[in-house]
């Protein structure tokens, strides 16, 4: 069974904040990862280069979770 991707524009604030959102998803443990490729096909089998990848947990009954990725040159 293949996963489902999401996919989130990330926006610049100006100064120094990027952000982005991805809405309600499902309950359940699930992988983020941060590309500068916007140009591939979500479901399709680009090679896409990652430069963060982090795991997180989504709680039940609405809960928000705020995930932040460092990235490092």
């Amino acid at each position: 069974m293949r996963s489902k991707n999401r996919i989130a524009p990330v926006f610049f604030d100006g100064a120094i904040t990027y952000s982005f959102e991805i809405g309600f998803i499902s309950s359940g443990d699930y992988t983020l990862a941060l590309t500068c490729s916007s140009d591939t096909d979500p479901e399709g089998d680009d090679d896409i280069e990652f430069i963060a990848i982090t795991e997180t947990n989504v709680g039940e009954n609405g809960s928000t979770t705020v995930v932040s990725f460092i990235v490092t040159d």
